[in-house]
Order: C-alpha cells, then structure tokens, then sequence
C-alpha cells in the first residue's frame, strides 16, 4: 500500500511540474481559421498564397502554403512552430493569375485567429478576430500612414532648391504630427511590449520615408550644385540621430526595417561625400562597427541576398567575393551564414555544379555534357502552380522566339517522387514540353545532389547558363517575358 501512495505521489508531482514548466507539453503551432465572403460580380477567390518567414530572416526563400477554401468559403491552416515571432504575406489568387497581397504580419506561437475575408467586385479586403489579432488588425490602420505621405514630396516641391529650409521646417512638423498619430493608433491596440515595438519598428517607417525624400532630392541635378548639396548634408547631419531608432535586438525580427537601414547607412555614406554612390567596403565597415551582432546578421545578409541591395553599391566581382567570405564569418545565425554561401554558388561566373540526371529512357545526362550551349535550367514539381504559370508564359513570349536553335536548350528537371508523377507532369503539358530536354531526379527530390549543393528548397528554381558552363544568371519565376528573353539573349552573345 505504501509503494502504491509513493507511486501515485510521484506521478503528481511529475504532473505539477510538467504543467509549470512546460515539460513534455506539445509545441504549439499557429492557427488560422477563415471565411471568404465573396459579393455578386466579384471573381471567385480561387487559392490563398501563404508565405511563412522563419525569425530573423531577410524576406527571401519564404515557404510557400497553397490554401484551397471549400465551396462555402471555409479554410483553415496551421504555421510552423517557432518560439520566436515570424512572418507571414497573404494573397489572394483569382482565376489563377490574379494575385492581390492582402498583407504582411508577425504570426506567434500562440496565435489563434479568425480570417474573414470579403471579396467585391473591385476591393478585397481582411478583419481578424480571436487570440493574438490586434498585431493583425493594426498593420490596416498603419497603411494609412505612409498613404497620408505619399504626397508630401510633390505638395512641397522638395525636388526644387528654393526656400530650402522652410521646406524642412515643414517636412518636420510633418514628422512630427505622422509620429503622434502612430503612437496614438499604436496605444489603442492591446499589443504586448516587445510586439508593440516591433510593430511600430517594422510598419509605417516615418523615418525611412524621410530618408527617400532626402535621397530624391538628392540625385536632382539642381542639388549637384556645392551649395545646395552643403544645405541637404548640413541638415541631414542634424537630424539624422534624431529621425531614427535606437538599436534593439527586437530589430534582428523585422525585415522590413533592415531594408530601411540598409538605405540609410548608404545614404549617410552617399551625403558625406562628393560621391554620388556608395562603396560597397565604406558599407560594410559602418554595419561592422556600428551595429550590434543581432542586426549585423540581418544587414550582411541582406546586402549579399539581395540584387537589390547590391545594385545601389559600388562594387566589382572579386571586392563582392571577398566580402561574401567575411560575411559568412561575421555572420552568427547558421542559416543566414547558408543564405550568403548559397548565394555566392550562384554568383555569376561560378562554375555550374556538374550533376548527373536521368531522362525517361533511362539515359544519364549530365550537365557537364551541355557546354557549348546556353541552358535554363528550370526545376519544378506537379501541383507547382508558379511552376505551371512560368511554363505557360515561356511557351507563348519566348520559346517561339528561340525555335530552332542548336545553341540553346532548355534542361526541365522534375523535381516529383515518383517517374509516374512526372510522367504525368509531362503529359499535362502544364509544366514542361516535349521539345525540352526532360530529366528526373530519379526520386530524390531536394536531396538530389545538385539541389544540395544549391540548397534548393523551392520550385520552380531558375538558373541561366553560358555557353563556358558558367552561371550567368540566377532568375526568379516572378520577372517578366522581356527580361528573361533578354538575359538569354546576352547570354547567347557572350563568349
């Protein structure tokens, strides 16, 4: 009897400790339920896009969730756990084309919202309800912020010299009133404090817009003159420590406001000197020694994943490669130190991965074998609905304006578990074309070597190659028909 009450006194205990430590408790995962209200004459919403952004991250390779609501309307889904907050863009598709991005928003572990979703004929818009949705509903109110200053730049004809400083006598006030009005939306929303300064951190950035007015100013040709560039620098210099955030690691969780401070610090470079671009290494030694660690991560990796970023910097390609080797050092989240590494594989000039495919016959080809034609390599899965959308537009806007040449092939690799699968693929006609060189994974999938080596976790993956077996161009599904015939057009010409 005693070894029983001991018993059943230790499984207690085991049950009051797990209940105030969380031991053995399930992780909890985000939780979206929804209803999509659609009035007459509005198309159906055929699909909600999710795409999840793991903490800290710099908005690039987000995983995709295709949501199919029911025929009343219904949908539901659930988030990946993380302990940190993450974010999540939603978007509407109609007809399978029409894409409208209703918004972007942190998503917590402990989230349990109701969606509703109303769809009329020309405005679609969203309200959220339940645990965790004031973080949601706010980012509407917030719009309305940078709508009130979209103006501010025209109604003030800032891009003329004339009465410089009363013109940013005003632009101040503006500053001023549009921070109140923050602060004020901000306080009527029941947001813990750490998301109450994300929030105000990642939405309506009244600091970022000053920047960009500074920055328009700046490339006008009337402010190339001395004394109007001294003006613009003088009173830049005032305010700049004034017009922005103290650092917080809370920053490392949003994107959006690494980007603006990515432009600042290029700004800051840009009014300090008689230059009208900024050097890539003047860049990189101010986020070396003037932010802290968490933000450094986020700042380094945006500038090497991002086309971009890179573009408004003063660069060459063996500066860029250097730096990329410093950067994966300097960087302490693993997975933004892969996002440099897989970057620099991809960079232009890089020798294509050789990797060994098979086709429907049973036939190796590798892509070594290729050299001395230009390849797209596009890699894509059945169910894919980007990976149909790009087939569709290649087929129509550029493969008819590539017929028939010897020098040019396009490798279509499925990417699917099974041959059946992409026989079926194939068939379709909805992913690939016969004309196409068609190969398969042979059922690995993304543990394909060359997915590996890549680190593709993602379809359809895009990547142009030279005639020399050389990466010419990473390329995304989204750009339009011009510029991808473009690029294989420069491509085909290149030696």
């Amino acid at each position: 009897m005693k070894s029983i009450r001991t018993l059943y006194t230790c499984l207690l205990l085991a049950f009051i400790s797990n209940s105030l430590y969380g031991i053995g408790t399930l992780k909890k995962q985000p939780i979206f339920k929804g209803n999509i209200k659609t009035l007459k004459e509005a198309r159906p919403i055929d699909s909600l896009l999710i795409q999840f952004y793991r903490p800290n991250s710099i908005l690039t390779d987000p995983e995709v969730f295709w949501i199919k609501p029911g025929k009343n309307g219904h949908f539901s889904f659930k988030l990946p756990y993380y302990s940190k907050p993450a974010i999540m863009s939603i978007q509407t598709v109609q007809q399978k084309k029409l894409f409208t991005r209703l918004g972007k928003y942190f998503v917590e572990q402990d989230d349990d919202v109701n969606v509703t979703i109303t769809n009329k004929p020309h405005q679609i818009s969203v309200e959220f309800s339940g645990r965790g949705a004031s973080k949601y509903s706010i980012v509407d109110k917030l719009k309305q912020i940078d709508k009130d200053l979209e103006s501010v730049y025209s109604d003030l004809k800032l891009y003329e010299p004339d009465d410089f400083n009363s013109k940013f006598d005003k632009v101040n006030i503006i500053i001023k009133r549009a921070l109140e009005k923050k602060s004020n939306i901000l306080n009527a929303y029941n947001l813990g404090n750490e998301m109450y300064k994300m929030v105000n951190y990642e939405y309506a950035n009244i600091y970022s817009k000053w920047d960009y007015w500074l920055y328009s100013i700046s490339i006008k040709p009337t402010f190339h003159e001395q004394a109007n560039r001294l003006l613009l620098k003088q009173y830049f210099n005032k305010y700049k420590n004034i017009f922005s955030y103290e650092s917080d690691e809370l920053m490392s969780f949003c994107p959006e406001l690494i980007i603006s401070l990515s432009c600042r610090i290029r700004f800051d470079i840009i009014f300090n000197s008689n230059s009208d671009n900024a050097d890539i290494k003047d860049y990189y030694k101010i986020v070396k020694e003037e932010y802290p660690q968490s933000i450094r991560n986020q700042l380094i990796a945006w500038l090497f994943s991002s086309k971009l970023a890179l573009s408004y910097l003063n660069s060459n390609d063996t500066v860029l490669d250097s730096l990329m080797e410093v950067g994966q050092d300097d960087v302490s989240i693993p997975f933004l130190r892969q996002s440099i590494s897989d970057v620099q594989k991809l960079s232009k000039g890089k020798n294509l991965f050789n990797a060994t495919f098979t086709d429907f016959a049973g036939n190796k080809v590798s892509t070594g074998s290729l050299k001395g034609k230009v390849i797209l390599i596009d890699m894509w899965g059945v169910g894919c609905t980007n990976c149909a959308i790009f087939h569709k537009m290649f087929e129509r806007e550029i493969h008819p304006k590539l017929e028939g040449r010897d020098d040019f092939v396009v490798l279509s690799i499925s990417m699917d578990r099974t041959k059946e699968k992409w026989d079926e693929g194939m068939k379709s006609g909805f992913y690939t074309s016969p004309h196409n060189l068609n190969v398969y994974t042979d059922g690995l999938m993304f543990n394909h070597p060359f997915a590996k080596y890549y680190n593709i976790g993602y379809s359809p993956f895009l990547l142009l190659i030279d005639k020399q077996g050389k990466i010419y161009s990473s390329l995304k599904s989204t750009v339009t028909a011009n510029d991808i015939l473009n690029k294989i057009n420069e491509a085909l010409k290149s030696d």
